[in-house]
């Protein structure tokens, strides 16, 4: 009351607001900008998500704790460092439209921390790295024999018979093995080759979107599913899964949708 007294009667204006206390700097001086500024320089300054996502140290960091504290959340980690890869093709798009197909761009570097080890690595479709590696060895050894009780039949019998699902039969996981130009199963940069921009989204559907990826992301807003599929098969999205066809290529932003969607889980 006093000092109010004061102000009034000498007619300074006394402004004993926080932000002048503590930043010993005056109110109208805090503009967004420099008040980030000012944050960034204090002790106790947690950066934003954004700020941590984007930046390598703070990143790794970040790796760091939800891989010892929180490993069943380490999903959201391999889709951010993904993500991160397959944005470089937003660079190339800026350039010549004749090398954007044939631009590839590899696997994060630092996924061979993760899956480099292949007897310990899981698949993206829920099996081990020796039972992928099991069924990639039966794909393509035709001849080799099956033994069921007194029957003994042929791998080739066994793919004809799976060849004749009704066309609303899910797909399996050697029969999107075969659908694809790549290795879906194998997640090791040193091992796998670099994709383009079709085969990197293709990749990231089958880990995260699809519903038999090991390392499905659920999504409350189904609309973000769709849209992915949509930029990915076009307009045969609405077909059933067997009778889809991909598109020659696809957008940019097809994953958009689905990183606010990570970022807004995160940042809760």
């Amino acid at each position: 009351a006093s000092t109010a007294t004061t102000a009034a009667t000498t007619g300074i204006v006394v402004d004993e607001s926080p932000s002048k206390r503590f930043w010993k700097v005056v109110t109208d001086s805090l503009s967004p900008l420099k008040r980030r500024r000012h944050s960034v320089e204090h002790p106790c300054y947690v950066p934003r998500l954004r700020h941590v996502l984007n930046h390598e140290f703070w990143l790794t960091q970040y790796r760091w704790y939800i891989y010892y504290f929180q490993p069943r959340r380490m999903k959201y980690i391999y889709f951010i460092l993904l993500i991160q890869q397959f944005f470089k093709f937003r660079i190339t798009s800026r350039t010549d439209d004749d090398d954007i197909e044939e631009c590839t761009i590899p696997l994060p570097p630092t996924f061979s921390f993760y899956f480099a080890n292949n007897a310990a690595a899981h698949n993206v479709l829920g099996a081990t790295g020796s039972a992928s590696m099991h069924v990639r060895t039966h794909a393509q050894h035709h001849h080799h024999h099956h033994h069921h009780g007194n029957t003994t039949t042929t791998i080739d019998e066994n793919e004809e018979r799976d060849g004749n699902h009704n066309k609303e039969t899910p797909l399996t996981m050697l029969e999107i093995q075969r659908m694809l130009a790549f290795d879906v199963l194998n997640m090791n940069p040193t091992t796998q080759r670099a994709f383009n921009r079709l085969e990197y989204a293709q990749f990231i559907y089958y880990h995260f979107v699809h519903r038999l990826a090991k390392h499905k992301i659920q999504f409350s807003d189904k609309s973000i599913v769709r849209y992915i599929e949509d930029c990915l098969f076009g307009k045969n999205c609405s077909l059933h899964e067997r009778e889809r066809v991909f598109k020659n290529t696809v957008d940019v932003k097809i994953f958009d949708k689905m990183w606010n969607a990570v970022f807004r889980y995160l940042h809760q």
